[in-house]
């Protein structure tokens, strides 16, 4: 079941148990959902999110020292110099023996990777917006923080 029809079966158990059967049991069994579900509906609107465990990446350990270098040099030349995931793949390919990961799987660790040192994060300026009121003073541009990725 998706979450957003389990969002709705939630509101469906929420209002079945307050102007319905009125117990845990009788919506259980009228909705034909387990008691621990109905429970769950009422300690909640929003149901959790599944959790995701985290995995050790086996097929990219070879890799991953390689990776981070070749992040880490990509730091210090423009933008347009650094590599993409493709092009890593492809170094890792030719020059680390024994990784036989997925370019598929390359792609997503140096993503990852990219977003945890703070990669594609641009700072920049939004004029504010104003009321009829306020027209007659000048108005500044303030920060805001809008994260842009790179393409």
């Amino acid at each position: 079941m998706d979450w957003r029809a389990k969002v709705e079966l939630f509101e469906q158990i929420r209002l079945e148990y307050e102007f319905g059967a009125g117990t845990i049991q009788g919506v259980a069994r009228k909705l034909g959902v387990h008691r621990r579900a109905v429970r769950e509906a009422i300690r909640s609107a929003v149901p959790a999110r599944r959790k995701k465990t985290e995995r050790p990446h086996i097929k990219m350990a070879p890799a991953a020292e390689f990776i981070d270098a070749i992040l880490e040099e990509d730091r210090k030349v423009h933008r347009k110099q650094r590599h993409t995931a493709t092009r890593i793949w492809h170094r890792i390919r030719d020059e680390v023996p024994g990784c036989t990961a997925a370019e598929r799987t390359v792609r997503r660790y140096v993503e990852q990777r990219k977003e945890a040192l703070g990669f594609g994060r641009h700072e920049i300026f939004v004029r504010r917006a104003t009321t009829g009121a306020l027209k007659h003073r000048s108005i500044g541009m303030k920060p805001m923080p809008i994260w842009m990725a790179n393409g």
